[in-house]
């Protein structure tokens, strides 16, 4: 399924109106239209708009398998030195950024997502050190 379709399956589902989903997230009826018809393609930030008014993960727009493409970024990751207690651990703070990581990572083309693990090594890197800074090392 498309990105727009995946919008549509899950508007249905929450049982609202295509002008009820641009009202949520401020975008005129049209755009959600032309979103669901995969005529233009939304923006990472309104994907994410789209994703929290349905009460949907963002992956759950982006991909067929959620799951699977996740785990190609997690292997990524681990075989680029994020760790997987990171991974594994992350907060709720850190969803939203992953859930943009992810979203990011899985329009890229093949040097976008080189920067993307890279930069994700970053954030697991200082999350880290601010957790055990604060004395919290995470579940094991």
């Amino acid at each position: 399924m498309s990105i727009g379709s995946n919008i549509k399956a899950a508007r249905k589902a929450k049982g609202i109106t295509q002008k009820e989903l641009s009202k949520k997230i401020n975008k005129t009826f049209s755009s959600v239209q032309k979103y669901e018809l995969d005529i233009i393609q939304p923006p990472v930030d309104v994907i994410r708009d789209i994703a929290g008014a349905l009460e949907v993960k963002v992956s759950d727009l982006l991909y067929d398998s959620p799951a699977t493409s996740f785990s190609e970024m997690n292997k990524r990751l681990l075989e680029n030195g994020v760790t997987k207690n990171w991974i594994i651990n992350h907060s709720e703070e850190d969803q939203a950024n992953m859930d943009l990581i992810e979203a990011n990572y899985c329009i890229a083309d093949k040097k976008g997502k080189q920067d993307i693990v890279e930069y994700s090594q970053m954030v697991a890197d200082r999350t880290l050190k601010q957790r055990k800074q604060n004395g919290d090392p995470g579940k094991e």
